[in-house]
């Protein structure tokens, strides 16, 4: 058993894509983002465990969390990796991947450091082939957001992030709709000329793309809005070219994996988010 690292993403993305690319939609944070740094040459931290075979991936950015994918790991890899990660004074403060393989690293990490596993959280990752989309009756229509949605967007990205638990400041909400504007990467569904809901694609990866910040404002709920939304977005992106559209929900919403079974997304795997403190 052998670790690599590497000093730029695109060596990476080469060493390990092919491991990657087995469960492409559930790893589509850390190619979609190991394909994003390609440009870029930050402090990131790229691992890749070989047991005759690549075996367990690793990213991690210097202000993000430890993405894990593998195959038939045991303690022994989580403690190559942990070993290697303290060998390069770094820390973790959260870890992202794959619920078994993302329990057993936080129990190595917590037994090599004292750092404990807490606030996790529990996310099923959804997925949508082309031909799988269901047909249903929408009313109403899809489209690009444009400067004139500035304001609401902006109330609607700091409602979002209240309501997901990761509040942001109001400025910072100004500057990610400002920047999802510029590029191009949110969508409003819109009946009778008045804005009802959004989603927002990203990350997009060899065959597919992500889609996220689905949203629809209290008083708008219970109303098929969002549902419409993913729906006619999902169906812009596939016939697009995407093979797959894939989406990370959180379990604790209620009635989330329904949304989206209904329209034709597949349940493939659960990945759990942990943070850590000091115990």
């Amino acid at each position: 058993m052998k670790i690599m690292n590497f000093s730029h993403a695109a060596p990476f993305l080469n060493a390990a894509l092919p491991l990657l690319m087995q469960d492409e939609a559930v790893n589509n944070v850390m190619i979609g983002l190991a394909m994003q740094l390609r440009q870029q040459h930050s402090d990131v931290y790229f691992a890749l465990l070989s047991d005759h075979k690549p075996a367990l991936a690793a990213l991690m950015t210097p202000s993000g969390p430890l993405h894990l994918y593998g195959k038939d790991c045991t303690a022994g890899h989580l403690n190559l990796l942990v070993h290697n990660i303290r060998q390069q004074l770094r820390s973790v403060s959260q870890v992202v991947g794959p619920t078994g393989l993302t329990n057993l690293f936080a129990s190595v990490w917590s037994n090599a450091t004292g750092f404990k596993a807490v606030n996790s959280k529990l996310l099923s990752v959804y997925c949508l082939e082309r031909d799988m989309l269901l047909p249903d009756k929408r009313r109403g229509m899809l489209r690009s957001v444009e400067m004139k949605d500035e304001h609401l967007l902006t109330q609607w990205m700091y409602e979002m992030s209240v309501e997901t638990g990761i509040p942001i400041r109001e400025e910072d909400a100004s500057w990610r709709t400002k920047q999802s504007i510029a590029d191009g990467d949110l969508y409003l569904w819109e009946v009778e000329g008045r804005p009802v809901s959004m989603a927002g694609k990203v990350r997009s990866t060899p065959n597919g793309i992500a889609i996220h910040s689905v949203y629809t404002p209290l008083p708008l709920r219970n109303m098929g809005h969002a549902a419409a939304c993913v729906a006619a977005l999902s169906e812009l992106l596939l016939h697009s070219g995407y093979d797959f559209c894939c989406i990370f929900a959180d379990d604790t919403l209620a009635g989330a994996g329904r949304l989206y079974t209904n329209m034709g997304y597949e349940q493939l795997e659960h990945v759990i988010e942990h943070h850590f403190i000091l115990g």
